[in-house]
């Protein structure tokens, strides 16, 4: 029986978001299976595959997590540094302005986009913070 480390990085981070071309929910599944990421596009209601992708030129060796938000993926390191990686509708690598949240004691357990509250969930250190989104 294989023993379990205290701290493992995640290997699934689900999130549902809206498709604005299909004008219905969409779910995205992140994957990191080994040495890189898949995504997958599903749709909600039947989990259909609607589009997925390898991406194996992003980095995850300090990566803690992922999210997608209007169809840009999100790498988060594991101190609380954000940045857009990928851009799911020109399918291409993208790199953004980084952004370092302040205030988390990591590490950093989950993240998620909430597309209903426009805002960033994070749980990091047994606490749930919230970041509010403008557009």
């Amino acid at each position: 029986m294989r023993e379990k480390s205290a701290i493992e990085k995640p290997l699934i981070q689900t999130l549902v978001v809206p498709s604005l071309e299909h004008r219905a929910a969409h779910q995205w599944t992140t994957i990191r299976p080994c040495r890189f990421t898949c995504v997958v596009e599903r749709e909600t209601f039947n989990l259909k595959i609607v589009s997925n992708w390898s991406l194996p030129s992003i980095d995850t060796s300090s990566m803690c997590n992922a999210f997608v938000r209007c169809a840009i993926l999100y790498s988060v390191e594991c101190d609380g540094t954000i940045a857009p990686v990928y851009n799911f509708y020109s399918h291409t690598y993208i790199q953004g302005k980084a952004t370092k949240w302040k205030g988390l004691t990591p590490p950093i357990g989950n993240v998620q986009y909430d597309p209903n509250s426009k805002s960033i969930a994070i749980y990091a250190n047994s606490k749930i913070y919230k970041v509010s989104v403008f557009q």
